[in-house]
């Protein structure tokens, strides 16, 4: 699964979960939790950037 679908499948199920992956740069870890619906990431600069390539 992408990291798109991860993030919204705890909301989907009403249930809390931990995502975890890792920069594609740096290799620094990142961490999203998902507790009462609620989301909290680490590092607090990290972002998600949704976009495709042309064919």
């Amino acid at each position: 699964m992408c990291a798109i679908d991860a993030l919204g499948i705890p909301a989907m199920l009403a249930e809390d979960a931990v995502i975890t992956s890792s920069d594609p740069v740096s290799g620094e870890p990142v961490t999203v939790t998902s507790r009462g619906g609620r989301m909290r990431w680490e590092p607090a600069s990290t972002v998600v950037i949704v976009g495709r390539r042309s064919c």
